[in-house]
């Protein structure tokens, strides 16, 4: 198995045109898929949702689209905000199909290993659409060796990664400080990282599994 085959795409992009108020097809990054997907984008007018942001706000102004969309691209604090828990650990979700669907009424379709599982606006609520999306990262992670070309991208999902990310900005900050003289007297980094701890400890978590 190396992603989405060329019959189910096509499958799912005449379902997903006939969607009136647009849908967005979740596929994962391998390199098979990614090329099926820039020749079916051609082919179709079906668009690529890079950028979520950019295509939710075209959505908020009334376009109707049809749109790919690699979710396992989106890794960053920004594209991934939802913190869950799932199969024991905690990591972050992207919040771009739930708003898609929950908010613009679109349809989703989601790649999950086998088939595309179809969620719409009027049935999925938050917690179908994240453990649909629970069994595309599950379905990603059964892909062989280095055929899910996203897949080292994946910890700065996890929370541990986002604490140090968190932790370099402020060593950041602090230098930036110290260098221009304008460092607080009686601030100290350990004050800082536990009160990171402390969030960490506090942050919601939305249970899926």
């Amino acid at each position: 198995m190396e992603g989405c085959t060329a019959q189910d795409l096509d499958r799912v992009v005449c379902d997903a045109l006939a969607e009136a108020g647009g849908a967005v097809i979740v596929v994962p990054s391998t390199a098979p898929t990614t090329a099926l997907v820039s020749r079916l984008s051609d082919r179709w007018g079906v668009g690529i949702a890079a950028d979520p942001v950019a295509f939710l706000r075209a959505c908020g102004e009334g376009k109707r689209q049809h749109a790919f969309v690699f979710t396992d691209r989106f890794v960053s604090a920004e594209t991934a905000p939802l913190l869950v828990s799932r199969r024991g650990r905690r990591e972050f979700f992207p919040a771009f199909e739930t708003i898609a669907v929950r908010r613009y009424g679109m349809t989703l379709y989601c790649w999950t290993g086998t088939t595309f599982e179809c969620l719409r606006p009027t049935s999925a609520n938050d917690r179908d659409l994240l453990h649909a999306i629970d069994r595309y990262y599950a379905a990603c992670e059964r892909l062989p060796g280095e055929t899910w070309l996203m897949r080292d991208q994946q910890v700065q999902r996890t929370v541990q990664e986002r604490i140090g990310q968190a932790r370099r900005l402020i060593r950041l900050y602090q230098s930036i400080a110290l260098r221009s003289g304008m460092a607080a007297p009686g601030v100290e980094s350990r004050s800082l990282f536990e009160a990171l701890s402390q969030l960490d400890a506090a942050l919601p978590v939305r249970e899926i599994a």
